[in-house]
């Protein structure tokens, strides 16, 4: 178990206490920087921005990081670990909502089946990200 100075500094260090609407703009402010050009500055950037608006460090790391194209095999493979069906060409089979076949868990753009477009990953990462605010709603209440 940390020590309470420990504990304390860690808080402050990745500020992951925050509302779901900031730790949502981090996570976007990540995926922003995941989709620059800056490749090997995303990192830096992200962080420096997250501190800058004093913004959960680690959703901004979760946004940078869940679309670079080293990381695709390691989120198949834990994907497929948890039961997720694949296609024979190796992708994860999603409905028209983006839902793979184990709740909870969404796919889009490179491991999804579908066409290897830019364009198009970002429209299903759009479906995703409705369906997951659908589905969260339907659970419990989402306050504005």
């Amino acid at each position: 178990m940390p020590s309470p100075r420990l504990r304390r500094w860690l808080d402050q260090l990745l500020h992951t206490h925050d509302t779901p609407q900031r730790t949502a703009a981090a996570y976007a402010l990540g995926v922003l920087f995941g989709f620059s050009p800056l490749l090997g500055l995303h990192t830096l950037l992200g962080i420096a921005l997250a501190f800058g608006l004093n913004l959960n460090r680690v959703a901004v790391l979760l946004g940078i990081y869940s679309n670079l194209p080293w990381i695709l095999p390691a989120y198949y493979t834990l994907a497929t670990m948890l039961g997720a069906e694949g296609t024979e060409d190796g992708c994860l089979v999603v409905d028209a909502h983006q839902r793979t076949t184990v709740a909870g868990l969404y796919a889009a753009g490179d491991v999804a089946k579908g066409l290897d477009q830019i364009s198009h990953a970002m429209g299903q990462a759009g479906v995703a990200a409705t369906t997951i605010r659908n589905d969260l709603a339907s659970a419990s209440l989402l306050l504005r």
